[in-house]
């Protein structure tokens, strides 16, 4: 019962890890996109 127990808190750390390292991914894409838009913004405009 006890193991049990400790293997579905481990299986929801397990998710919320996954889900915060997606997001983490998920901002430096984004990041990145912006910055590649700015950059194209910014030859255009010179």
């Amino acid at each position: 019962m006890q193991n049990c127990i400790k293997v579905q808190k481990t299986a929801i750390n397990a998710v919320i890890n996954v889900d915060f390292f997606r997001i983490l991914l998920y901002n430096k894409v984004v990041k990145e996109i912006l910055n590649s838009i700015k950059g194209i913004d910014f030859t255009k405009n010179i």
